[in-house]
């Protein structure tokens, strides 16, 4: 787990390769009003081995940790 930055309020990061895709959790995008784009529902496979459905997506997501900013190059749905 990694504590990180997005604009200014902190968030665990779960850094998991068994994961299918990167993914954030949709009350904090809403807090931080995180511009989404819509896309075709897709299923989106959990560490834990479940499943979730989502149909917007983040092109590019910014964050900070340890002195240094990153910026997602996959989309973060």
């Amino acid at each position: 787990m990694v504590r990180a930055l997005v604009q200014n309020k902190v968030i665990l990061i779960l850094v998991d390769s068994g994961s299918s895709h990167s993914f954030i959790n949709q009350q904090f995008v809403q807090l931080l009003n995180i511009p989404t784009l819509p896309m075709p529902a897709q299923q989106v496979r959990l560490a834990n081995g479940n499943t979730l459905t989502t149909n917007t997506w983040i092109p590019k997501l910014e964050w900070w940790s340890n002195g240094y900013t990153v910026r997602s190059t996959d989309p973060c749905l």
